[in-house]
């Protein structure tokens, strides 16, 4: 997995992090957590780290010590093995800007899916109608905890929570510098996107996101170089910073732009940014006097051109381009039908 080291270092940078392991995690997997923990204190990220090992073995003993030494700029609390390591970090009511949570495994669907991204207001409502038991949790403990969890979240205490697992290779670099979650994102305010223009620093993360969608049969693959050539057609998206999707726009004519392509971080295909990228297009074409167009066989735009959008083009004023790709469906839509849609 490729990480984005000097993008998320710049989003990561002063905030507070803290991370909370069980005994038998910590003694399972100490040394990779210990050095994941030393990369984001280089990278200006301030670490807390909530752990119940019991120091009732050397073993234990030294690598509780251990610890210490190692991360000396870390804040570490040792809790007390009597006591749910879960409620009592919720209980001291810090300001918080990411709780990591070390697990068996993420949460999942009762049909085994993987969660990536989940709202507060889902979870509470999932709660309601079919209680706690509709997810899949290894550590009972934890399902316990997680209505208080989003409480949390909700009050602003915590910001986001990661739910991640312990036994992946530097699951914690992997989880914060990466274009996808690697497991588990509960948040409380997955609002639209900001879509913003893009210079020549944003290649690396464009060719992510290509990447990332590499499984797409309708997405074609950009090289580098092309991106670089043309940077000033692509936007990105962000959630809270978090490159979330990209779109290119092309110049047809004077008075047509093509939506060339979008494409989506798998992790977030839940939260509804294609349909922001599209709109992001259409503004931009009422704001220019642009008609847009766009190619594309892909069934899930498709559905989204078809409420409003053309299909047929009967004035054949862009008969040149769809010739072009004539086994591609051709949609348009003209500025002034824009404009009427706006108004709806």
């Amino acid at each position: 997995m490729k990480l984005y080291i000097e993008h998320y270092t710049e989003i990561h940078k002063w905030k507070t992090m803290a991370f909370v392991t069980r005994e038998w995690i910590l003694r399972e997997n100490h040394k990779n957590i210990i050095d994941d923990l030393k990369f984001l204190i280089r990278k200006w990220i301030n670490v807390i780290l909530y752990h119940n090992i019991n120091p009732n073995t050397w073993n234990n003993i030294f690598i509780s010590e251990n610890i210490e030494s190692k991360i000396p700029l870390a804040q570490i609390e040792r809790i007390p093995s009597d006591i749910d390591i879960y409620e009592y970090v919720l209980s001291l009511k810090k300001n918080i800007d990411k709780l990591i949570i070390l697990e068996r495994q993420c949460l999942i669907w009762e049909d085994w899916e993987k969660i990536n991204t989940i709202s507060t207001k889902k979870l509470f409502v999932e709660i309601e109608e079919n209680d706690i038991n509709w997810l899949w949790i290894w550590n009972v403990n934890f399902r316990k905890s997680l209505l208080n969890i989003c409480k949390s979240v909700e009050n602003w205490d915590i910001h986001r929570v990661h739910i991640i697992p312990w036994w992946r290779y530097h699951s914690i670099k992997h989880e914060l510098f990466s274009l996808e979650w690697v497991w588990t994102l509960i948040w409380n305010n997955f609002g639209k996107p900001e879509i913003l223009e893009t210079n020549e620093l944003d290649v690396p993360i464009i060719k992510g996101i290509l990447e990332s969608n590499k499984g797409n049969k309708y997405l074609k693959p950009r090289t580098s170089e092309y991106i670089l050539e043309n940077i000033f057609n692509f936007r990105i998206a962000y959630l809270d910073w978090i490159p979330v999707g990209c779109v290119e726009i092309k110049q047809e004519n004077e008075r047509t732009i093509e939506l060339w392509w979008l494409a989506v971080v798998h992790s977030f295909l839940s939260l509804r940014i294609w349909i922001s990228l599209i709109e992001y297009v259409e503004n931009y074409a009422i704001n220019n006097w642009f008609d847009i167009i766009s190619l594309t066989n892909n069934e899930k735009l498709q559905s989204i051109y078809n409420k409003i959008w053309l299909k047929k083009d009967k004035t054949g004023i862009y008969k040149t381009r769809e010739n072009k790709s004539p086994w591609v469906s051709l949609f348009y839509i003209e500025h002034s039908r824009l404009i009427e849609n706006s108004k709806l």
